[in-house]
């Protein structure tokens, strides 16, 4: 997991990163009252994502100050302050709409790294074992045929 606060004089370095890594962004503005507001609730979310979540994969956690903003190569379509957003490989996927608290903050980053587990590959959903498939086909074809008899 890499964390990065991203000015004027790194957003280059931060634009190649963005390319290849789950992002979550923080948006914001100096002297911005919600901004401020929020700094504690982001810091302490920063530091509960569990680091086993971003094992295998490239996570990468910043803020952005809004003199930074077009420098941009990825998303930088911010119309308000603070903006918080989760890009895959530079492309906006969700933009955070919920309570500028830790805990729901949080929430909503596990959502999308758990959704994400296991590398950039998406878990297949564990298949339904031959037995079961094959006690569903008798039974259907039992009721089916008890079915036939009684229309006779």
């Amino acid at each position: 997991m890499i964390f990065i606060h991203v000015t004027n004089e790194n957003v280059d370095k931060f634009n190649k990163l963005a390319k290849t890594h789950d992002s979550f962004l923080k948006y914001y503005m100096p002297g911005c009252g919600h901004c401020v507001a929020m700094e504690s609730d982001w810091e302490t979310m920063k530091k509960q994502i569990p680091r086993e979540l971003s094992k295998n994969r490239d996570v990468l956690v910043g803020e952005i100050n809004s003199e930074a903003v077009p420098k941009l190569s990825g998303y930088n379509d911010i119309l308000g302050y603070p903006t918080i957003v989760y890009l895959k490989n530079g492309n906006l996927k969700d933009e955070y709409s919920g309570e500028r608290t830790s805990n729901k903050m949080l929430e909503w980053v596990l959502l999308h790294l758990k959704n994400q587990s296991g590398g950039n590959k998406r878990r297949k959903p564990k298949s339904k074992t031959k037995k079961t498939h094959k006690k569903r086909r008798s039974t259907k074809l039992r009721k089916y045929k008890s079915h036939k008899k009684n229309r006779k």
